[in-house]
């Protein structure tokens, strides 16, 4: 494939060396388009009224010319490559079309008329309107579309940069304020473009998966604390004097976990809500500053101005939302006195048809006026000369406008600032991911936020399985101690005699002894807790189990956290047999407490709880109190 210099000098031809300006300026703009990732970096380069890059782009003084070769070049590559890959004729045609206007363009930039600009416009237009598919080619379609979008942004500060009198004669060929409207337009529908053709499996789940595991080695940063110096919310009313320091450690954890997730999701429900500020507030500085530009240009027109209540028809949208802005008294003021200039013309007051006619019997002798005298002049003399109702108007709005504009500003750098702020709180040092928040659709950060949240509930719910499996453990552990005990009485006292007793029990029952009797009772007592161990190892399982299934938290987190639950209450619970209880009558007393245990039929309780709503099915009230009456 040909280089851009190349495609250049075969179109030039001769003229190529003379023209060395326009396609350097054509590959300087072009290094740019490939030094950026995302069209906000592009927004923000071109976001001040004189912007920098514009600035740079001029440095071989063939900024205009040298911007149509770039994008002529562009158009020329495009063109070949989508015809050679989808065949498709409209998209063929349409970039032909595009091409012919280019170079029409470039051939004679004096001569360009309105016309010639609107059809450059619908052609774009036409382009966006394209189906998807034949865009099927990432590459080259982000190259279309984002050098599309920089040329696009170059029309605003291109206009700024004209004097009075450049852009007055400019005005007698083309619309400068439905340029200027056009041109905003046309960047919001090639943004929307590019957002559609953007990968969403690829890029923005891959952002989405990098936002998760920096959050998840977080939550492991909390988890893997030897010391959590933080108290768990409300663990004044779930724990007792005496807790355990592994019981209060897991709790702390979980705790600050807990807490950690919740001031994340907050932070980004702040952020999302921001940045739809943002982007209303954006969206009114355009409208606002277009109505403005739209009333300065139409003072600068030459031919045909417009008057006042022309003037809002032509720019309603925008008027609207500057009305909409407006607040107090000064809304008050200049509602009322549009009002009056309405009434007056509705009743075609002397006055306002004296001024209608003197301004057609003066409109030659006007338009040598505005095209000889210079506008500062021009403004010198208005300043000076009594005002019409019309021009009164017209000069509140200019002042309105600017000083809307002035306050939606500065609000827009507050909103700047503390979307800025977020950004860090969420990712700190990793630049990519806090781009990231600015540039991805605001639905991958509202996903974002909902998995945050559901982490956050699952983690609330592994506090309330925590307290199950403490209380089944506790229960668990305090019977097999038993069991232990009853096996260390039946290894001490099932000796010769006991044997022999039970030997000649088999034909006379008065030869068993007491120690005989209770010996069969512990065994007996072994059996049924041995039954009932079972089963709270089973409701255990099941309660571990649940954390198991929960999609809604990592699972290298959820391992951590499994393993501190199984490490720390296996320390908490590691006992020895109860020496004190060999004795018989000990025992046997024990015996019958359990017996009137088992007569109960004990079951364990398991704690469920839905992940999606973490919501438990069952309340705890505490550490403190059993599954089972103690005995």
């Amino acid at each position: 494939m040909l280089s851009k210099r190349e495609r250049f000098q075969q179109w030039r031809g001769n003229t190529v060396n003379v023209e060395q300006k326009y396609i350097n300026t054509a590959s300087l703009i072009s290094d740019y388009v490939d030094s950026v990732e995302t069209l906000e970096e592009i927004r923000l380069a071109f976001s001040d009224v004189h912007p920098s890059k514009f600035k740079e782009f001029g440095m071989f003084n063939g900024r205009s010319l040298g911007a149509v070769v770039f994008f002529k070049l562009v158009v020329d590559e495009a063109r070949e490559q989508f015809y050679a890959e989808s065949g498709d004729t409209l998209l063929y045609q349409t970039l032909t079309d595009l091409n012919n206007m280019l170079i029409s363009a470039y051939d004679r930039p004096k001569n360009l008329s309105g016309k010639e600009a609107r059809d450059i416009f619908n052609a774009i237009n036409t382009l966006l309107q394209i189906d998807d598919a034949f865009f099927a080619n990432k590459k080259l379609s982000k190259n279309l579309f984002f050098s599309l979008y920089t040329l696009v942004h170059l029309v605003e500060p291109a206009f700024n940069s004209l004097g009075f009198i450049a852009l007055g004669v400019v005005s007698t060929r083309i619309d400068i304020a439905e340029t200027r409207v056009a041109a905003r337009a046309l960047l919001l529908r090639i943004a929307a473009k590019a957002q559609l053709l953007e990968p969403k499996e690829g890029i923005g789940l891959n952002i989405l998966q990098q936002m998760h595991g920096y959050f998840n080695q977080r939550y492991l940063n909390i988890i893997k604390d030897e010391q959590p110096d933080e108290t768990p919310k409300g663990a004044s009313g779930i724990l007792s004097d005496g807790v355990h320091p592994k019981t209060l450690a897991i709790l702390q954890k979980l705790s600050l976990l807990e807490g950690e997730m919740q001031q994340i999701s907050a932070n980004i429900t702040h952020f999302i809500a921001l940045r739809t500020h943002k982007a209303e507030l954006e969206s009114k500085i355009q409208a606002i500053k277009a109505l403005l530009d739209a009333t300065t240009t139409n003072d600068h027109q030459v031919f045909e101005r417009k008057y006042f209540l022309d003037l809002l028809a032509t720019n309603l949208e925008s008027y609207l939302v500057f009305r909409d802005s407006l607040c107090g008294e000064q809304k008050d003021l200049f509602l009322a006195k549009i009002a009056r200039l309405a009434k007056a013309v509705e009743a075609q007051n002397l006055s306002i048809k004296i001024n209608h006619g003197l301004s057609w019997i003066t409109a030659p002798f006007s338009r040598i006026y505005r095209t000889a005298v210079p506008q500062l002049l021009q403004d010198m003399i208005t300043a000076c000369v009594p005002a019409t109702l019309d021009s009164e108007c017209k000069a509140m709005l200019k002042e309105l406008a600017a000083n809307c504009l002035v306050e939606l500003t500065t609000e827009l750098a507050t909103q700047n600032q503390q979307l800025e702020h977020l950004s860090r709180q969420l990712f700190a040092t990793e630049d990519k991911l806090k781009r990231s928040m600015f540039t991805e659709p605001l639905y991958t950060l509202t996903s974002l936020c909902q998995k945050t949240d559901a982490a956050r509930h699952a983690v609330h719910a592994y506090q309330q399985l925590f307290f199950s499996i403490k209380e089944n453990m506790d229960f668990l552990r305090k019977y097999q101690a038993d069991a232990k005990t009853f096996g260390e009485f039946i290894r001490l006292n099932n000796n010769f005699w006991v044997k022999l007793s039970n030997f000649f029990a088999q034909f006379l029952s008065i030869f068993k002894t007491d120690t005989a009797r209770t010996i069969d009772a512990a065994r007996a007592c072994q059996r049924n807790v041995a039954a009932l161990a079972a089963k709270y190892q089973n409701a255990i399982r099941q309660e571990m189990q649940q954390i198991d299934d929960d999609p809604s938290l990592d699972e290298t987190v959820k391992n951590q956290l499994k393993e501190h639950f199984s490490a720390e209450m296996n320390e908490i619970h590691v006992q020895q047999p109860n020496k004190a209880l060999l004795r018989a009558r000990e025992v046997r007393l024990l015996i019958i407490s359990l017996s009137r245990l088992f007569a109960t039929h004990p079951e364990p309780r398991v704690k469920k709880y839905t992940p999606e709503f973490a919501t438990p099915t069952e309340d705890v009230s505490g550490l403190g109190t059993s599954p089972q009456p103690s005995l």
